[in-house]
């Protein structure tokens, strides 16, 4: 199969990845942010948590799905369109550098304070989108 047949199959797959991780890169690094002030978990304040964090994820994975699948969608062509015409923009590394930098360079152009968390949140997921879109791409 070309790879210009697996474009749309692989901006979905990172589209519903997206948000999810969005969620639990913002979690992560809040926690890490927060660890001197919180207390320990226990196993039942897990099982509190569960069905709150099923709903989030559901949730996270539509909204983000929604909002990831056009910028994917228009990256990933863009990557591929070029990849196709130029060996150079093949390798894996260069594409999570495009979507990291896309992603902080579209955060800092766009807000006039930065919230670090978020916006190494957002790098994160860009990144593990482009991974996700690249990963399907095989050339000979």
């Amino acid at each position: 199969m070309p790879n210009e047949e697996r474009l749309l199959g692989a901006v979905g797959q990172a589209s519903l990845v997206a948000g999810p991780l969005f969620v639990a890169l913002m979690l992560l690094l809040g926690y890490q942010e927060m660890a001197g002030q919180t207390l320990p978990l226990h196993a039942a304040d897990l099982v509190e948590m569960l069905v709150p964090a099923i709903l989030l994820l559901m949730v996270s994975a539509f909204v983000g799905a929604c909002l990831a699948f056009p910028v994917c969608l228009v990256m990933g062509g863009t990557m591929l369109l070029l990849a196709n015409r130029l060996p150079l923009a093949r390798p894996t590394v260069l594409w999570i550098a495009v979507g990291g930098g896309s992603a902080l360079a579209s955060t800092y152009l766009m807000f006039d304070t930065i919230d670090e968390v978020g916006a190494l949140a957002f790098a994160g997921t860009a990144m593990g989108c482009a991974v996700l879109v690249r990963s399907s791409f095989h050339w000979d």
